[in-house]
């Protein structure tokens, strides 16, 4: 490892944020939170803040490709665009660019004696080979949704990480690729950037989410409370598996992006959290949509009763559970029929929340890197 392992000591963090507007590479001195990158998440915001507090030095690596990598409606005219496109589904191109990537990641971390390469759903390099360039160097990979959800080249390519942080402990039965590598995490969210002050509500019941074949069941539920349910909207996606007739196409008002959602949060009364069929498959943890609710300290969260909430938030005092449609129809009509005797709990929600932040999360990395270097 290159930085010392002082009580104080520094790491030099590379991240690769899942963008491609730029090919530039950023540095961010420390303590400067000052930063805005073009459609950057808030998972890698609020890991970028957390580090810049604790002074670790940081380096944002934008672009995820040598020949291939802008997305074709970014960039060129017609001709450019379909030139791109053929040049993606070239024989063996793929291969070699995500070699020679491969080779630049690793000369880079070589160079800049980076400590720790930081990214997502990663298949455009292989760590393997930027490994061999770079020994010293660890690869982490954060992965946020099912394992059965994941692309063939992404699941290939996990193998060749060192760490893996993870939404969810999966049960023993489950693929799990390279399950060694796996760390469960939990959640994270950062308090900061969901926060909304009250405004007026809008809304009486909100979800957003998408609907697919992966969703049968949130399906046939959502139908139901568009008929119980007036002023009930849907922001997401997948529309076109909602059958013609259904009356939940009239409650579809279209698709936000998550920068949008927590004012939409914000207006609604309840917020409806849906997870998806296969919710069996976790020993422990939950949807990101958990705490980001909470954090806004805004509105009533109700969710389908779960044991696996409670490692996160008090099932009795900090959300509403129901345990069947009917059930949920009449939690839903209580609390819209009292919603200020639920200021308490929305309160409760928020500060229980609060705790899973990215400082905690970067506290695990670090703990973890320490291990990883008593390995080596």
């Amino acid at each position: 490892m290159y930085a010392n392992t002082s009580e104080s000591f520094v790491m030099k963090f590379l991240l690769l944020p899942r963008i491609i507007e730029s090919r530039d590479f950023h540095s961010l001195p420390n303590k400067n939170l000052k930063f805005e990158i073009a459609n950057i998440s808030d998972h890698y915001a609020g890991l970028i803040k957390a580090l810049s507090l604790k002074n670790h030095e940081i380096k944002i690596l934008l672009g995820d490709s040598i020949f291939i990598g802008f997305r074709t409606e970014l960039v060129g005219n017609f001709f450019t665009k379909l030139i791109l496109k053929i040049l993606r589904n070239l024989p063996g191109l793929r291969q070699l660019d995500v070699f020679f990537y491969s080779v630049f990641i690793g000369f880079y971390c070589k160079y800049f004696k980076i400590d720790v390469v930081y990214c997502e759903l990663e298949r455009k390099f292989n760590p393997s080979i930027s490994k061999k360039i770079s020994k010293k160097t660890f690869f982490h990979e954060w992965v946020g949704v099912h394992p059965h959800f994941l692309g063939k080249s992404t699941m290939n390519n996990i193998k060749n990480f060192d760490v893996i942080w993870s939404l969810g402990l999966y049960k023993k039965n489950v693929n799990v690729p390279n399950r060694q590598a796996w760390q469960y995490i939990g959640n994270v969210v950062d308090p900061d950037a969901f926060e909304r002050k009250p405004v007026a509500k809008d809304i009486d019941i909100l979800f957003c989410g998408g609907v697919t074949a992966k969703h049968s069941e949130r399906i046939k539920f959502l139908e139901m409370v568009s008929k119980e349910f007036a002023n009930f909207h849907f922001y997401g996606y997948g529309l076109e598996y909602i059958p013609s007739e259904s009356p939940l196409r009239l409650c579809f008002k279209g698709w936000k992006s998550p920068a949008e959602i927590p004012d939409l949060i914000a207006k609604s009364r309840i917020i409806l959290n849906l997870t998806m069929d296969d919710y069996d498959i976790l020993e422990k943890g939950y949807n990101s949509r958990l705490l980001e609710v909470a954090c806004t300290g805004t509105s009533v969260q109700i969710l389908k009763l779960d044991d696996k909430i409670s490692e996160f938030l008090d099932i009795n005092k900090s959300v509403v559970t129901f345990t069947d449609q009917f059930d949920f129809v009449h939690k839903a009509r209580e609390v819209l029929q009292n919603y200020e005797s639920y200021r308490k709990m929305i309160l409760h929600a928020k500060k229980e929340a609060a705790i899973f932040n990215y400082d905690r999360f970067t506290n695990m990395i670090l703990e973890e890197l320490q291990l990883k270097n008593g390995e080596k």
